[in-house]
């Protein structure tokens, strides 16, 4: 219903709340850990995962980055993330576990819900504000 009423894209922090909504009703069902994309920014909800110790968070873990095309790569076994102009870029991965040994991994509280956009961080519901690899913004809180 907010999608279908708006002639723009609706507020980010109205859709942040929509989709914590869900996250908090599929929690109690069990593990919610997803990405979901409306077109405009990309959600990621960490919730708990099984590790080899029992079920808990992290659910996911995110990488932050803002490189020059130099070194605007990011390598691993089925990964590869190169930049496709020579000028900086700035890249958010989220995943179950951290992808490389690259500083920077930080795992999700249980329940955090991340917006990015156009490869930045832009909103979270976590507490406490992440700090970005390579001199990326700060994330700003949803309200």
């Amino acid at each position: 219903t907010l999608w279908r009423k708006a002639r723009r894209v609706p507020p980010l922090e109205d859709r942040l709340s929509i989709v914590a909504g869900f996250a908090r009703a599929i929690a109690a069902l069990g593990p919610a850990n997803f990405l979901y994309a409306d077109g405009d920014a990309l959600f990621a909800h960490g919730h708990r995962r099984l590790h080899p110790d029992g079920m808990h968070p992290p659910g996911l873990h995110v990488l932050s980055r803002k490189c020059a095309a130099r070194d605007a790569r990011l390598e691993t076994g089925g990964l590869s993330i190169r930049a496709k102009t020579p000028d900086e870029q700035s890249v958010v991965l989220f995943a179950s576990v951290p992808l490389t040994k690259e500083a920077g991994w930080k795992p999700f509280a249980e329940g955090e819900l991340v917006a990015a956009r156009r490869g930045r961080i832009v909103a979270t519901t976590s507490s406490a504000p992440r700090r970005a690899t390579r001199g990326c913004p700060r994330v700003r809180r949803a309200r």
